[in-house]
């Protein structure tokens, strides 16, 4: 969890300009309804700066930006933060974007440096972009937030001036061997004891430069990967995401378009499940499986209910078993003509057995969760239990045959299902009131259209997102199966996570310690106000300051770190493709009639959608999506039946590995080249040759680039063994 500290007294140091009508002090009063109460740059030019100067040496935090009453052209919209003891020695502390609204935001700064925090007297705030395009840059009210008790403020300042010095006397001893001055390094590491880098590196260092041992080098590089010492950069890579259409091979085998519907994937099979769902006009019962190796759909079942499985619906959630071969399956947006239909029934599927059995037709009557729709499962394989969180419950009473809670929604708590007991228990109640999660013991504020996902390893339940009622969460907590505790990583009022929405889907991999999020339906709050009755958001959210705008974020548990690799703001309208049955779209007159294979369908993007599934194969690190609701832009009744496969790319260890090697192997050729041509030529075909990625159009050109110097190589053979000069050069094929 980041420190939030107190507010910090500061003042306006230094300045890129101001206009007169809005100086600089501006930003020491928040005041929303002022248009006055603002600093305004003098110039439209980017970059513009203002250097803030604390009153007392402080460790810095967190920044808060007020806002003006309405979003403005003159609002800033890229910045950077600087923060340090001087004005010549501050680092960069945070890069982010502001967003053009009403809102207040807050940004947790960089104050540590190898775990240890450092102490500011001077905050720089550079902005590069305002939301207009030619407009001065407008900034209405700035807080500092963080610590300046003494005591704590100079340890930082002790730490901080010996890392100075480590660091400056570090600079030296690299500068020194970089100029290959060997005693006065060996003098200079001896008398201050201080290591210029991890051993490793000044053992690859003798090998490589001074013995030039280039054999025991890849070897050591082997080690250095099985030892796992190039994870920490590894995760710091950044994916690249690639989208890939997929069509099945048996012309119109597949599903139909929908959203609302529930899939599951079972790894180890390498099959993917699909049931139910919302057409656009009824609830569906069909259930599907996708051979992702034969690249086919199977209709397992039309209709489920004729074969003792549950009837058609939609917004409900499964969960699959891959040890035991078992699909679970619970709740659903409730046919509201029949009372009898508002009880909540369980089933369990069969996969060996293809066999639907009802374990209950009503949890609640075996202390389990009431009728719920939009909520959450996870399952915990190791001790055979599922967990459910959230969703909405519908209620019926005497008086008025159907009851749908608009002014007091209820929301379902955190419930636990003992698979092998067959018994329901609820761990935490929903908290009805509007307090903090962080301060919540007995409950947790429920909510629906959320994200639940477990990881084994850590015994952790990961809950973010969603909606309750009018209010669109943004927290970020986990809860401890074992201990019953929770722990707040995000409050929801810093700006670290993914844009406030709902209906985000999430995948986790456990491998990796990485969590994945394809958001969905975003809220647009310029327009939050103007919100109608509460609807039911998978099957027709028309309000109109929900905006879909998909992004793909990956937040990484080990760094406690979000990072955005994708977005797409276009609509079904540029992208009316993702449909087989949308072939007039309104927009353009492209159709997929007259595309025949599936590697013409690997278009660059799905388009932005809400109500679909996402399931993630962690053995093959890809993600699989199917159907959803393109918004309200389109018919009301469309739906999708596009499915896409989702690749992230990046830098592997392996990859890593192979490119270091490279490079060693480059330089052994490099060496040959000058002792003893016949053998560098043998091994530019073979080594080196072998470590090359021959897919790779850059690599490809670097090895040309190698080859190229095969035409030095007989003249240098010539001078060297001239005996055999002439049986030599013509045993060189031309190129």
């Amino acid at each position: 969890m980041a420190k939030i500290g107190k507010p910090l007294e500061y003042t306006v140091h230094d300045v890129s300009g101001y206009s007169p009508k809005y100086p600089p002090n501006g930003i020491l009063v928040d005041n929303p309804n002022d248009p006055n109460s603002r600093w305004s740059s003098e110039s439209y030019c980017a970059p513009q700066y203002i250097t803030l100067k604390l009153v007392r040496t402080s460790i810095v935090t967190e920044i808060h930006f007020g806002k003006y009453k309405t979003k403005h052209v003159c609002n800033v919209k890229r910045f950077k933060v600087f923060g340090g003891m001087t004005e010549e020695s501050m680092i960069e502390i945070l890069d982010e974007v502001l967003t053009n609204d009403e809102n207040p935001e807050t940004f947790q700064l960089k104050h540590q440096i190898m775990s240890n925090e450092f102490p500011c007297r001077y905050v720089k705030i550079l902005m590069m972009q305002t939301w207009g395009r030619i407009y001065n840059f407008s900034l209405w009210f700035v807080e500092l937030k963080g610590y300046d008790d003494c005591i704590l403020v100079k340890d930082s300042l002790n730490w901080l001036n010996e890392f100075r010095q480590r660091e400056a006397i570090r600079l030296c001893l690299k500068h020194l061997r970089q100029k290959n001055c060997s005693e006065a390094f060996e003098s200079l590491q001896k008398r201050t004891k201080i290591q210029l880098e991890d051993q490793l590196l000044t053992r690859l260092h003798k090998l490589l430069v001074i013995e030039g041992d280039f054999d025991s080098s890849e070897k050591m590089l082997q080690e250095v990967v099985d030892s796992r010492l190039f994870d920490p950069f590894i995760r710091k890579q950044e994916y690249r995401p690639i989208w890939k259409r997929l069509l099945p091979k048996t012309k119109n085998i597949q599903p139909g378009m929908r959203g609302g519907h529930q899939m599951c994937i079972d790894c180890c099979s390498q099959i993917i499940y699909l049931f139910g769902g919302w057409d656009g006009t009824q609830d569906l019962a069909d259930l599907w499986s996708y051979d992702i190796g034969a690249k086919e759909w199977c209709c397992i079942s039309r209709n489920t209910c004729l074969e003792g499985g549950p009837s058609a619906r939609s917004c409900h959630k499964m969960c699959l078993d891959p040890i035991r071969k078992k699909i679970y399956t619970l709740g659903r947006y409730p046919d509201v003509t029949s009372v009898d239909n508002l009880k909540s029934d369980f089933y369990i599927y069969d996969i060996q057995m293809n066999k639907w059995s009802l374990i209950t037709d009503d949890t609640t009557c075996i202390g389990g969760p009431p009728l719920v729709f939009d909520h959450q499962m996870s399952m915990d394989l190791e001790k055979n239990i599922i967990y459910v969180f959230g969703g909405r419950i519908f209620t019926c009473s005497l008086a008025n045959r159907f009851v749908n809670c608009v002014d007091q929604p209820l929301f379902s708590g955190l419930y636990i299902y003992n698979v092998n007991k067959n018994q329901w228990n609820k761990l935490r109640d929903d908290c009805l009131t509007t307090g903090e999660t962080s301060d919540i013991q007995l409950g947790i504020k429920s909510r629906i259209g959320h994200s639940m996902l477990f990881h084994q390893k850590l015994r952790l339940l990961y809950i973010f997102g969603g909606q309750r009622h009018k209010e669109y969460l943004n927290d970020f907590f986990t809860y401890n199966v074992d201990t019953n505790e929770i722990t707040v990583i995000n409050d929801g009022h810093t700006s670290e996570l993914p844009a406030s929405g709902y209906f985000q889907r999430a995948t986790i991999d456990e491998d990796s310690y990485e969590i994945h999020v394809l958001a969905g339906l975003n809220i647009d709050k310029d327009r939050e106000k103007s919100r109608d009755k509460d609807k039911d958001k998978e099957k027709e959210s028309e309000s109109s300051e929900e905006t879909i705008k998909n992004s793909f974020w990956i937040y990484d548990i080990l760094d406690n770190r979000w990072s955005c690799i994708y977005r797409n703001d276009n609509s079904l309208d540029t992208n009316c493709t993702n449909s087989r049955n949308n072939s007039n779209c309104s927009e353009c007159d492209l159709t997929l009639t007259n595309i025949t294979n599936d590697e013409s369908h690997e278009m660059s993007q799905p388009c932005p959608r809400y109500a679909h599934q996402l399931v993630y194969d962690h053995f093959n690190k890809c993600h699989y999506l199917f159907g959803g609701n393109p918004g309200k832009n389109q018919s009301p009744k469309l739906r999708l039946d596009d499915f896409w496969i989702l690749e992230l790319k990046r830098l592997s260890t392996k990859e890593l590995l192979r490119k270091c090697k490279r490079l060693v192997r480059e330089q052994t050729f490099k060496e040959l080249i000058q002792r003893n041509g016949s053998l560098a030529i043998k091994y530019l075909q073979n080594e080196l040759s072998s470590i090359f990625n021959h897919s790779d159009p850059e690599e490809k050109r670097l090895k040309s680039r190698q080859i190229s110097t095969n035409t030095l190589i007989p003249t240098l053979i010539i001078r060297t063994e001239p005996k055999c000069s002439t049986q030599s050069s013509n045993s060189f094929p031309k190129r």
